[in-house]
């Protein structure tokens, strides 16, 4: 029982180190001679190919040790033993070991072959592994000189490739290294994941020791929110789901920042049911990507906001002139859905019905200058627009419609109001004209009437005045005579009409003192005809200078008064 489970394990590692991918097995996949590898530290096969196969008559499930196969192919027993000593002995890097054996297939069929023993070298093939060549032999037979000179040859072939490979893999570190990736393989079966090129941890700040060689530790710097999408994505792959891996997530550096990688990986190599049993990739910075790529969300964001909400309806063209773009503003201006015209001749053709308009449109925007043109929407309705055309870099157009509607009518109708008023005010100018005549007149006829009521009262009225003065010897009705005098002769005076021409308000008081003061009359004379002191005649002189503007000027008043008549 027991061996038949190590048996069962031993196959199991078989197929599943013939499913890795060394270059070495790549090469005797399909190599004539028969090959078998073996591990030097257990004597594990690890590989077998057809032609092994072919020539022993044995399955690569039929051994699961290398002197199990040495104990079915060779009959005789002491060369038995001899040879699985020789399989084991330490070999020369370029050395090959050759032995003769006489040899047994599954069928019984006996043939004699040349067992060649040689080390493998380089990551090529598993570490300790060991190849078994075996060359059936034939006398004077010449395929199998050729083989054996073919032998020769491989294993020099095999050490130029394994040069050649360590090459690329420099060649691999160096890219990997410009490019700010990691390599990232994942051992299932042992539960262990390795960075084989730590330039993404050196970039996030860490050195190869400060993270455990295991999932786990890489899935405690994935961002919390990130890690269920990086979760679901690689077990789609695992299951089988997806041909790769990816996911975009943040990573937590040494310093707390958190930075954008790219995770990318395959599984190369699965059990007989199908679970992974490896996987290899690449973890990539892609956070000046990602930041690059939120700003222009951002820019993008904006600027559909800005075109979508602008006060103008704007079309984007393509080259062979189909629609690509128009805004909610055209709809609101046309009436239309642009998805309703294949093209923007379409469109022009329905806002021209007439056919010279829609020429004279055409001629304009070849021109390439804004200009004011006249569109018809849905339902006939007519708009006034302002087009402004533009031709971009990549053959495309950009057309802007401003809505002037509203401005048109309102210029017509400030133009009608214009003209209104225009008229009206052409009619105003006539009537004031017919005013100014009137008033004119008026004031002549004022003048005139003032000039006779003065001449009248002066010439008509004061002579008898006078008259009856000089009569009367009564101090009563003297006085009375007085005050019906000093009345006229203030109605009569011309100081009353000058002062209500220069807007100077002066009492009846005041104007009766000013005129007495055109007389030459003192302010004692003045005094003892109003019955009043001489300090009230002083005060009522100054505020007659005040109203005159004669304060602190040096004019005599009464030469300022007979200025005025």
């Amino acid at each position: 029982m027991k061996a038949n489970n190590e048996m069962q394990e031993s196959n199991h590692r078989v197929s599943a180190v013939s499913e890795k991918s060394f270059p070495g097995f790549v090469i005797f996949k399909n190599f004539p001679v028969a090959s078998i590898f073996f591990d030097l530290s257990d004597g594990g096969i690890v590989f077998w190919n057809q032609a092994a196969s072919k020539l022993t008559g044995y399955d690569p499930e039929s051994f699961s040790l290398i002197t199990d196969f040495a104990d079915a192919m060779i009959p005789n027993g002491e060369t038995c033993e001899l040879f699985k000593k020789l399989l084991f002995l330490p070999l020369q890097t370029d050395e090959v070991q050759r032995t003769p054996v006489t040899c047994l297939t599954s069928e019984g069929r006996p043939f004699v072959a040349e067992m060649q023993v040689w080390q493998t070298t380089g990551n090529d093939y598993p570490a300790n592994a060991r190849v078994l060549h075996l060359l059936e032999l034939a006398s004077n037979d010449p395929v199998v000189e050729r083989l054996r000179k073919y032998s020769l040859e491989l294993n020099s072939r095999i050490k130029e490739s394994t040069s050649e490979l360590d090459r690329h893999k420099q060649w691999l570190a160096m890219a990997l290294e410009g490019s700010r990736e990691g390599v990232w393989t994942i051992d299932f079966k042992a539960d262990t994941m390795e960075f084989l090129y730590t330039n993404l941890l050196s970039l996030l700040g860490y050195d190869s020791e400060d993270i455990e060689n295991t999932q786990i530790s890489w899935d405690n710097l994935t961002h919390p929110d990130d890690l269920p999408e990086v979760h679901r994505r690689l077990q789609q792959h695992f299951d089988g789901l997806t041909p790769f891996y990816e996911a975009e997530y943040r990573a937590k550096a040494k310093n707390g920042e958190w930075r954008w990688i790219l995770g990318h990986g395959k599984v190369v190599r699965r059990d007989s049911e199908g679970r992974p049993l490896e996987a290899i990739g690449t973890h990539m910075d892609i956070d000046r990507l990602k930041r690059t790529e939120e700003n222009l969300r951002k820019s993008e964001s904006q600027f559909r906001t800005l075109v979508e909400n602008a006060p103008v309806a704007l079309i984007l063209v393509s080259p062979d002139g189909k629609f690509l773009y128009a805004n909610p503003r055209f709809t609101d201006l046309s009436g239309h859905d642009h998805t309703e015209f294949d093209s923007i001749e379409n469109w022009w053709a329905v806002a021209y019905p007439n056919a010279e308009a829609h020429a004279e449109f055409l001629r304009k925007l070849e021109e390439g200058n804004p200009f004011h043109t006249e569109i018809v929407g849905r339902g006939d309705l007519e708009k006034q627009v302002i087009v402004h055309f533009a031709k971009l870099p990549d053959g495309s157009s950009f057309i802007a419609y401003e809505d002037i509607t509203s401005q048109s009518i309102y210029e017509r109708t400030l133009l009608k109001r214009e003209k209104e008023l225009h008229e009206k005010s052409e009619k105003l100018e006539e009537m004031n004209a017919a005013l100014r005549v009137i008033l004119n007149r008026m004031n002549s006829d004022k003048d005139e009437l003032e000039s006779k009521v003065y001449m009248n009262i002066r010439d008509l009225v004061m002579p008898y005045v006078d008259k009856l003065e000089s009569m009367t010897h009564n101090e009563v009705q003297q006085s009375y005579l007085n005050i019906i005098k000093q009345n006229l002769q203030n109605i009569a005076s011309s100081f009353a009409v000058q002062f209500s021409k220069r807007n100077v308000s002066l009492t009846p008081r005041e104007i009766q003192i000013a005129n007495m003061i055109n007389e030459n009359m003192s302010n004692k004379d003045i005094a003892a005809i109003l019955y009043i002191s001489e300090s009230s005649v002083e005060f009522h002189r100054h505020n007659i200078r005040k109203k005159l503007g004669l304060v602190d000027k040096k004019v005599n008043l009464k030469t300022y008064l007979r200025g005025m008549l």
